[in-house]
């Protein structure tokens, strides 16, 4: 158990070394990055041990440090461009804001696909002359609906990168506050409360596209039968 804690403490000091600025400053910036990664390292490690022994704990560590990073990394690079915490409120919700807006706005184009899909299912649930074409149209849709699936799943894992950066700058920012400020705490709160709004946006996104995996199984059997 030592000899991999102590392989696990040098995957993280490689992680974190990689963090450091090149003037060798020791900037917020690379504080940040570093703290990340740390994390990333302990949280990988443990969760790579429970589930995969040793090497699970040895690629836990890795993997953890190296997302640790770039969580970390986010943070430092949005600090940069603000001048002031207020400003950077203000902004951090601007995008908070256009990420849920966005969401909402592919889940609702998403629906309104699928819709337009159980129209042409039950058309073609009616079609029993041509075999052949019944079944071109229901491989034909069964393609777009997996699309629509794999577009849908790629742009969840953006927003749920876009949760998580929020939250991680939300607390660095609460930690740089403290408690002696409450005009900024108050701004602070405002932007907590935009963090729901997303993770509501990430749960239709979610339904939406466990209705489109139903549609491809009702698309499929249909397929099969008529064909």
């Amino acid at each position: 158990m030592i000899k991999e804690g102590l392989i696990c403490l040098i995957v993280g000091s490689l992680v974190l070394s990689g963090c450091e600025t090149p003037n060798g400053q020791g900037s917020t910036t690379g504080q940040t990055v570093a703290e990340g990664a740390g994390i990333g390292v302990l949280a990988g490690a443990l969760g790579g041990a429970l589930f995969g022994g040793k090497k699970g704990a040895l690629f836990g560590a890795a993997v953890g440090g190296l997302l640790g990073a770039a969580a970390g990394g986010y943070v430092a690079h949005q600090k940069q461009q603000y001048a002031t915490i207020e400003q950077r409120i203000a902004g951090e919700r601007q995008i908070a804001d256009q990420a849920t807006t966005t969401a909402r706005s592919q889940t609702a184009a998403s629906a309104e696909r699928l819709r337009m899909a159980n129209v042409q299912l039950a058309d073609l649930s009616q079609m029993r002359g041509d075999r052949a074409k019944a079944q071109d149209r229901a491989t034909t849709m069964l393609a777009s609906l997996q699309n629509q699936r794999s577009e849908l799943e790629s742009q969840r894992k953006e927003l749920e990168s876009r949760i998580k950066n929020q939250q991680d700058f939300i607390a660095e920012t609460e930690k740089e506050i403290g408690t002696n400020d409450s005009r900024k705490t108050a701004q602070l709160a405002e932007w907590k409360a935009d963090v729901p709004k997303m993770q509501a946006a990430l749960a239709a996104m979610t339904n939406q596209i466990s209705d489109v995996s139903i549609m491809e199984t009702r698309v499929q059997r249909v397929r099969t039968l008529c064909c």
